[in-house]
């Protein structure tokens, strides 16, 4: 099978008893093979945990159809900006991006990843850029991100450097108040 015409999908997931519910926007090349993930101990949490208290499968729906993952991924930007705008409780955790790659069975660096992920797509940089701006092959920022990797002092630095954030934040997801100075 040739990978050269692959579409690229933004799709939503719904309660199952309406399509206006919608409480999960994506990207996927393949929606339903994503749809499994989300159900299986690769999904995330709140998703999976969402799934489980349904008494049916959620409903996908296609929201569009995109020649490449950059248009994907704008477009599934703004339809998570749009339904959060309208106050309808997504349980995305971030505002898109994270579509379109195989999850790992297990993510044990997942909380470092994904807040690296969307610092860096908030601010509109590629992984290239990310890794050039590093010193890294571009590989290295891919594995971070989802994962696979655990990220040395020397590399978080440089990271948290380059997304303007502190290493704390990215390691952690918190920041301590700064400590007042003596005078």
């Amino acid at each position: 099978m040739s990978t050269g015409n692959a579409r690229w999908y933004v799709y939503a997931l719904c309660e199952p008893t309406s399509t206006g519910a919608v409480r999960y926007i994506g990207k996927a090349r393949d929606p339903w093979e994503r749809l499994y993930s989300h159900r299986s101990a690769s999904g995330a949490k709140r998703i999976r945990r969402w799934i489980a208290t349904l008494a049916a499968p959620p409903k996908l729906v296609i929201l569009g159809e995109f020649e490449s993952d950059s248009q994907a991924l704008a477009e599934e930007k703004r339809f998570i900006r749009e339904y959060r705008q309208a106050g309808s409780g997504l349980l995305n955790s971030v505002a898109g991006g994270n579509g379109g790659v195989s999850l790992p069975r297990r993510r044990r660096f997942q909380g470092f990843g994904l807040r690296m992920a969307a610092r860096r797509a908030a601010l509109g940089m590629s992984q290239n850029e990310l890794a050039e701006s590093c010193g890294f092959a571009h590989g290295v920022v891919s594995r971070l991100e989802n994962g696979h990797r655990q990220p040395v002092a020397e590399s978080a630095v440089l990271i948290a450097r380059a997304l303007d954030v502190s290493v704390e934040w990215l390691v952690t997801g918190e920041e301590r108040a700064a400590k007042a100075s003596a005078a």
